[in-house]
């Protein structure tokens, strides 16, 4: 462990082969400012539970350590 730092797992990425239809249906429905609200929703839920699982799995680090590898899990999957 370099700096505190868990070691970046290597995790293949995934292909979606194909569309839930029912998602589709319900963002269909939806207007713009809904699906925008929804998707903030999904990463405000996914952040969320990062936080609380790097938390959980290393007690030993800070709220500011946990933070700062919460934004760069979150910075490096944007690439």
């Amino acid at each position: 462990m370099k700096n505190g730092r868990m070691p970046e797992a290597r995790v293949p990425r995934l292909r979606i082969e194909r569309l839930n239809e029912e998602m589709v249906r319900a963002y269909a429905a939806m207007g713009p400012a809904e699906r925008l609200a929804a998707g903030f929703a999904a990463t405000t839920f996914v952040r969320a539970r990062l936080t609380a699982h790097l938390g959980g799995t290393r007690p030993d680090w800070s709220e500011h350590q946990v933070a700062e590898e919460v934004a760069r899990r979150w910075i490096r999957d944007t690439r």
